[in-house]
């Protein structure tokens, strides 16, 4: 028993001998120069008597103002370190008796130091170019930081410009300095032991004297709504004043300046613009000059007449007048094929000054065409066309195709006379007749002759038509029309078709019936999709177009028209189109179309709508505010009293409402008849109160 005891007891003293320490507790061991410092001994597993010392020397407790020694407790105790110098760096220790004879003891290295800092300090700092500047700075700390310098965030040595050299804790010596280290410099200083830096930033101010770089002395600018610069750039410091003159008698006004003025702008350059323009710069240093010539061309211009009008044999004359600086040259040329004209033959070229005339001699129909008058020089060019316009050609390249109703005309080239054909006149006689019948066609429609009889001679020919009058008639030509058959396949132009809203608008001709009428039109359509639904339809053998109607926005659709005679059915004329997407209105018009509903029911509808809504809005102002239509019916037809009219007495039930006139107006209105001595007298509204309603 005695023996676990001990055992126990030993225990317990070397968990207690264990648990006793002593530790110091502060902020940071590195003391700026110049601060205070606190540090705090602690002991730990029971109650010590604490000391200081520093350097292996006791600190006394409140023995000197720049030490002081606090206890807290038995258990702790704190030393404060006021305003630290170089001296105070070095060994603290605290001991700790314990109660028991135990000794323990902590110790903490103590430093001093100081940050970067510059002394002296100049923040700006002027020289002038070519001078040996040196940009001053003293930078101090402990331990004694290192110096190196900045410019435009780049570090400057000797071995980057071997004009720098750096004078240790002094500044920097920058030999023949210039305009390109003018701005802001970074004075540097670093502890390395610390990674510790500092920056002064040094606006260095580098003066210079005047001077002007010009990028032209002469510049070349062609009239025209364009705006020109001239530019004077000027180096120098401080800051010039640019002042500019310019030719005389230019237009100051129009001239415009950059801020500094060293760019001027002149608005819609002109002739009058021309000249010497000399800018001068002027600082507190110096005085620089330079002169830019101004050379101002004119693009050519042309003065030409638009067309001319002339029969075949007589002569036409026009003159193109052109101007610009320097003078152009002038040249002719035919628009229709490119060829570049001289004199020669019936096309005669005479030049004047600044002009350019152009003759054509007993003009034929091949001369018309359009006439390009082309001015040129080094600043531009410039043309216009002229139109010669005369009678159209004779047709020459004339083909037939005869059906046994119609004879169809094909034609080759031919000369329009420099005016589009707008007709045809086609004409034709059968054999044996002097006179000839005619059809004027316009130039965009079949050129056919139709209702001619089958089986039967025929001559034909033809003349083509523009705005200056008719050409002559091609060749006559005999044909003999074929015998009944089917008819040819109505003509459908490619484009002739039109939309209309969800409908298609397609006219159509028929050139040739093959010798008998017409007796209807068959029509099949369907939406170009995999699965081709057709629809057919049947035209009256007038009809000379096709309306689709109830069709799909943005589908597609292929259409098929035949012709029918007693002789059997033509080939299928065909046509492909798309119908575009629809406006909002198109869109509304289809959906009627699709609903069955019209526009009247669509009226209809909104009104009953209306009257609904009127008639809600006037119940609840009868309700609400006794007024409204109904209130009106119920006093003036029915003769009922409104909610809020005043009781009769029993001598008044018995009488009636009646309409009274006040002042001259006729208005519904009450009367009251009372009764006095026998004789009923009238109460009206100026002989009784009103009630609220009245």
């Amino acid at each position: 028993m005695l023996q676990r005891i001990s055992v126990w007891a030993l225990l317990v003293a070397c968990a207690s001998a264990a648990s006793k320490k002593i530790e110091i507790i502060t902020s940071n061991v590195n003391m700026e120069l110049g601060s205070n410092a606190q540090l705090l001994c602690r002991a730990s597993g029971g109650e010590a008597e604490i000391t200081w010392m520093k350097d292996d020397v006791e600190l006394e407790a409140d023995s000197d103002d720049h030490y002081i020694v606090k206890k807290h407790d038995e258990k702790s105790s704190e030393l404060i370190i006021m305003g630290a110098t170089i001296e105070d760096s070095g060994v603290y220790r605290c001991s700790g008796q314990y109660e028991d004879g135990d000794f323990k003891q902590a110790s903490v290295d103590i430093s001093i130091i100081q940050k970067v800092n510059f002394k002296n300090i100049q923040k700006y700092q002027t020289f002038t170019s070519g001078q040996v500047a040196t940009i001053s700075c003293e930078v101090a700390g402990i331990p004694q930081p290192t110096m190196t310098w900045r410019f435009h965030g780049k570090e400057v040595s000797r071995d980057t410009d071997e004009r720098v050299t750096i004078l240790p804790g002094q500044g920097l010596r920058i030999v023949n300095v210039s305009r390109s280290d003018h701005g802001p410099w970074e004075c540097v200083g670093k502890i390395k032991e610390r990674n510790e830096e500092n920056v002064l930033q040094i606006s260095v101010v580098i003066n210079a004297p005047i001077k002007i770089h010009l990028r032209e002395t002469e510049k070349n600018v062609t009239v025209g709504p364009t705006n020109v610069s001239l530019s004077c750039p000027v180096s120098g410091y401080p800051a010039p004043e640019i002042n500019w003159t310019g030719p005389q008698g230019s237009d100051f006004s129009r001239y415009q300046y950059n801020s500094d003025r060293s760019e001027l702008t002149i608005l819609w350059v002109g002739k009058s613009d021309e000249g010497n323009f000399t800018c001068t710069a002027t600082n507190t240093i110096s005085k620089d000059s330079a002169t830019i010539r101004l050379r101002v061309s004119v693009k050519p211009g042309i003065q030409l007449e638009e067309k001319a009008k002339a029969l075949p044999g007589e002569n036409v004359t026009v003159t193109c007048l052109v101007t610009g600086d320097p003078s152009p040259t002038i040249l002719w040329s035919r628009k229709s094929s490119g060829e570049q004209l001289t004199s020669g033959g019936h096309v005669q070229i005479s030049a004047g000054p600044m002009s350019s005339t152009l003759t054509v001699r007993e003009v034929v129909p091949s001369d018309g065409d359009l006439y390009t008058c082309t001015a040129s020089s080094p600043v531009g060019q410039d043309s216009k066309d002229f139109n010669l316009q005369t009678l159209p050609g004779t047709p020459e390249q004339v083909k037939l195709h005869v059906g046994p109703s119609s004879v169809l005309f094909s034609l080759g080239p031919m000369a329009d006379g420099g005016s589009p054909v707008t007709q045809y006149h086609l004409q034709w006689r059968s054999q044996g007749e002097s006179e000839w019948n005619k059809w004027v066609i316009a130039a965009s429609e079949p050129l056919a002759i139709t209702s001619l009889q089958p089986y039967s001679t025929y001559i034909v020919r033809l003349s083509a038509v523009n705005v200056v009058g008719e050409g002559g008639f091609s060749a006559e030509q005999e044909v003999c029309t074929l015998s009944k058959r089917e008819p040819d396949r109505p003509h459908v132009k490619s484009d002739g078709g039109r939309p209309e809203g969800n409908s298609y608008r397609i006219p159509f001709k028929q050139l040739d019936d093959g010798g008998s009428p017409i007796t209807h039109y068959a029509v099949r359509y369907s939406m170009e999709s995999g699965d081709e639904s057709w629809h057919n339809l049947t035209l009256l053998a007038d009809s000379q177009e096709l309306l689709l109607t109830g069709l799909e926005f943005g589908q597609k659709y292929m259409v098929e028209i035949s012709a029918v005679n007693p002789s059997g059915a033509s080939s299928p004329a065909s046509l492909t189109f798309t119908l575009p997407e629809p406006s909002p209105t198109q869109a509304v018009s289809a959906i009627h179309q699709k609903s069955g509903v019209g526009t009247g029911a669509v009226v209809g509808i909104v009104m009953v709508i209306f009257l609904v809504l009127l008639m809600a809005v006037d119940a609840t102002c009868f309700y609400t505010n006794k007024c409204g239509m109904l209130m009106c019916i119920a006093v003036n037809l029915l003769g009922k009293k409104h909610p809020g009219a005043k009781e009769l007495d029993p001598e008044e039930a018995e009488i009636s409402t009646v309409d009274v006139k006040l002042k001259g107006l006729s208005a519904p209105g009450r009367s009251v008849p009372k009764t006095q001595n026998g004789v009923r007298s009238e109460v009206t509204c100026d002989k009784a109160p009103l009630t609220k309603f009245e």
